[in-house]
């Protein structure tokens, strides 16, 4: 099952013209999750693809819209990606946050964050409890608005239920 990252025109609140980025594509991969960043008032795409130039099964990669194009993508290097997963990016104030079943874990995937920006980020750090467990914990994302954190995780709500389903935690 192959994925692919659409955009869209809204006019009027209605969203129309659904076209695929095809730049994200490179023959029979996929490119999911996505998350949009700004850096120095430029828009990045972040996404998890396991296409040419992948490290691991899949990695993190982005694209710089300039001109209103998605550029070639770009891997996010050697410090984000492994040769396991790594998945569910989110970028915001020079922090990539993203999990990962390769990096320092408690267990499952665990959410991280790297500082740096496109082209140049750091050694990433676990979050640790009680955002990660021994669980798998992704999609990390953080509202200003709000101060909150939310991520999906799949650990059970109390230790006699089964894990087998992403719950929303803030």
């Amino acid at each position: 099952d192959l994925c692919a990252i659409y955009e869209c025109d809204v006019i009027n609140g209605e969203f129309i013209n659904f076209r695929p980025i095809g730049v994200l594509l490179d023959g029979e991969c996929t490119a999911s999750m996505p998350s949009v960043g700004l850096y120095k008032g430029v828009e990045y795409l972040f996404y998890t693809s396991n296409r040419s130039g992948t490290r691991g099964d899949l990695d993190i990669w982005w694209s710089e819209r300039r001109n209103g194009e998605w550029q070639a993508p770009v891997n996010a290097g050697d410090n984000i990606n492994t040769s396991g997963k790594e998945l569910s990016p989110f970028f915001m104030d020079e922090q990539l946050y993203f999990s990962s079943d390769a990096h320092r874990s408690l267990g499952g995937l665990d959410i991280l964050r790297s500082e740096g920006y496109p082209r140049s980020f750091d050694l990433p750090e676990n979050l640790g409890t009680p955002i990660n467990s021994s669980y798998n914990d992704l999609y990390y994302s953080y509202s200003k608005v709000n101060n909150e954190a939310y991520f999906a995780s799949n650990r059970p709500e109390n230790k006699d239920e089964l894990s087998c389903c992403n719950d929303l935690f803030h």
